[in-house]
């Protein structure tokens, strides 16, 4: 190893090594008892404590100099210091703002604040360096400059100036926090615990009667519902031995409740752990290659329909007169049963996240956009290993308190916001009414405006009502997991990407690096050259 590349290797260590006393020959790092410590025996004791981690630093520290110095690319002036500046305080902060102290603190560890310091500079010489050279070799995608107009001017180059009110149903908002105390939760928890397993009884019943066990579980008071109520075949000391006992003895298709647990009552159903399973669907399909001049019209025809689809109208008939699938159109959209693998994965993972005769959002391939229904998930079970599922309804304080107080808060909320919609069809004004009302407290003092609005920051049920309307429209009542909003659109802004792309090219070139932008250089600097060791 070279003396150059043993010297870097030392870079760390004379940090923690100190200064000698005196000025020595370039042969000796020491002088102990009379007797000199060579330099080349101590770059071997280096070697051997430091291994290679050290060495590949330096190889790649230096190709990234290297590639700077091929490409011209220079540091502003200042750059490195003010880096090395602005980590001293954040160390310095740790000692109380006291630079000084840190610096006697290292000191008396036997390292020398300025050799310290200049390992410090030249991590960050070389971090300055990688990110120009990424910003420099970055070529930005016809992909990413389109996600970087949909950011800045909305999707499709409509950006909308939007304000809103809010009437809360958040059960933690100050105006609720003393409804339905603790205190009376105990007081009546004899008649919490009889109406909760007079629940239980009412979903058992819907079960045998025959509705679908996923549905009903979508109505439990478990982080389950969700997923049909699943708890896999780990189901095992959770809700204690009553539930184990109860599910323990349930075959495969079998059903028990309720059955009470320290948390609530349970409605419980065995259901086969391995089985195959066929999605039976409904589709319109409106054709349109991808790359093909007419998709972007063939997309918004296709959300028209969908939107058509939710709002109620016969799946079937909107098929039939609007699907391109020759095969199923006829058939209301109907398609053969199909399992997992048999097709695109975007319509498998479209259909797997729906309930029976829910209807999936815009589903995009190749061939075109599909709108899709699914009609009923048939499973077919394999032997008679299982896997339980429940219901809960649950005897929690937070859980009862919120069952009990959101059809009165959800009530009382949806009348404030009609009585709030009726003054501003009045004409009233809308910054004014918001000020007042609105429980938004970020946006309220400036009259419901959310900067910068795009589809990405709120839920698509707003975003959906934003685009129905134009400029200087109000909304009616949106409703969200938030509450019920009123929106306003000030203006509506155009603007076509061709006009602003070379704009958008150089706002992406020019973003910071990322770690893994720089990570990615380096592999890429070391994948190229011929390293010898």
């Amino acid at each position: 190893m070279n003396s150059i590349t043993v010297l870097t290797l030392c870079a760390s260590l004379a940090a923690q090594s100190g200064t000698p006393p005196k000025k020595l020959d370039s042969d000796t790092v020491a002088i102990v008892n009379g007797v000199k410590l060579s330099r080349a025996d101590f770059h071997k004791f280096l070697e051997q404590q430091l291994g290679s981690a050290y060495l590949q630093q330096f190889i790649s520290n230096y190709l990234v100099e290297t590639e700077a110095k091929r490409l011209d690319v220079s540091l502003a002036p200042g750059d490195v210091e003010n880096r090395l500046e602005q980590y001293m305080v954040n160390v310095a902060a740790r000692y109380g703002g006291d630079q000084k102290k840190f610096f006697e603190e290292i000191q008396r560890s036997g390292t020398d604040p300025e050799a310290w310091k200049e390992s410090i500079r030249t991590r960050f010489r070389i971090e300055a360096l990688c990110e120009q050279i990424v910003r420099k070799n970055r070529k930005v995608s016809e992909e990413e400059l389109k996600a970087a107009f949909e950011r800045t001017y909305g999707e499709g180059g409509t950006k909308q100036v939007v304000r809103h009110i809010l009437l809360s149903t958040n059960l933690l908002a100050p105006k609720y926090k003393d409804r339905f105390s603790e205190e009376e939760f105990y007081k009546t928890i004899e008649k919490v615990q009889a109406e909760a397993k007079e629940r239980a009884q009412a979903f058992l019943a819907r079960i045998q009667g025959g509705e679908d066990f996923a549905k009903v579980a979508l109505e439990s008071d478990d982080f389950t519902a969700q997923k049909g109520g699943d708890l896999g075949e780990a189901w095992q000391n959770r809700y204690g031995e009553e539930f184990d006992k109860a599910a323990g003895a349930l075959k495969v298709g079998e059903t028990t409740g309720p059955v009470k647990s320290n948390i609530g009552w349970h409605v419980i159903q065995a259901q086969p752990a391995d089985f195959d399973e066929k999605y039976q669907v409904r589709q319109i399909l409106i054709l349109s290659d991808a790359g093909t001049p007419g998709r972007a019209e063939a997309k918004k025809r296709a959300e028209g329909i969908l939107e058509r689809a939710k709002m109620g109208e016969d799946f079937a008939q909107l098929a039939r007169e609007f699907s391109d699938d020759r095969d199923s159109k006829e058939k209301g959209g109907e398609l053969p049963p199909f399992g997992k693998g048999e097709k695109v994965a975007a319509i498998e993972n479209a259909v797997a996240a729906l309930q029976k005769d829910q209807i999936a959002p815009l589903v995009e391939t190749d061939f075109g956009f599909h709108i899709i229904q699914l009609k009923d998930k048939v499973r077919t079970p394999r032997g008679d290993k299982k896997r339980i599922a429940h219901v809960l309804v649950s005897t929690q304080y937070w859980k009862v308190r919120e069952n009990k107080l959101k059809p009165m808060v959800e009530d009382e909320a949806r009348k404030r916001a009609e009585a709030v919609l009726q003054e501003l069809r009045a004409g009233k004004d809308f910054n004014e009414i918001c000020q007042k009302e609105s429980d938004e407290v970020f946006t309220k003092a400036t009259g419901g405006l959310l900067e910068n609005y795009t589809r990405h920051r709120v839920s698509p049920e707003f975003h959906e009502a934003i685009l129905k309307l134009k400029g200087g429209d109000i909304s009616g009542l949106i409703k969200t997991p938030h509450g019920y909003h009123i929106a306003k659109v000030d203006q509506v802004v155009q603007t076509n990407f061709e006009d602003v792309r070379q704009a958008l090219t150089q706002q992406e070139s020019d973003k910071p690096a990322t770690p893994l932008e720089m990570q990615n250089l380096r592999q890429e600097l070391e994948r190229k050259a011929t390293i010898e060791k």
